[in-house]
This record gives structure tokens, C-alpha cells and sequence, in this order.
């Protein structure tokens, strides 16, 4: 099984590595700590998961409310 860098899965979905680390954070993602606290490895499957829960509609692909202010 392959695993990445927090930096790799950035290049590889062209958002920056905070982007990463907060989807780690929030459970979107799943990661493996590593030894170093600011480092972790996410696996390949875990990635292919990621992207297929965004594609059918996630949590950023929802349509946006409308405002019920006048």
C-alpha cells in the first residue's frame, strides 16, 4: 500500500498543505501520525475515499442557501 506526505496529497489535489491538515483535523481525511507531530502519512485509499465522498456531494459540493433577509 502506498502512503504520502501531507506535502504529496497537496501537489496531487493542487490545494495548499494547510488545506490538508485541516481536513485531517476536521476527519474528512484520514491520516497515520508519524513519529514527527507535524508530519503524517495518508494512504492512497484514503485519498481515492476522499475524492469519491466529494464527488458525490460532500460537504463542499452542497448547493448554497438561499438568504431569507429581505
Amino acid at each position: 500500500m502506498t502512503h504520502y506526505s501531507v506535502q504529496h496529497v497537496a501537489a496531487l489535489l493542487k490545494v495548499t498543505p494547510l488545506t490538508v491538515r485541516r481536513w485531517l483535523r476536521s476527519g474528512a481525511l484520514v491520516g497515520i501520525a508519524c513519529d514527527n507531530r507535524a508530519d503524517c502519512r495518508i494512504s492512497e485509499t484514503a485519498v481515492t475515499t476522499f475524492l469519491d465522498a466529494r464527488h458525490r456531494g460532500g460537504v463542499h459540493n452542497r448547493p448554497k442557501r438561499e438568504s431569507i433577509a429581505s
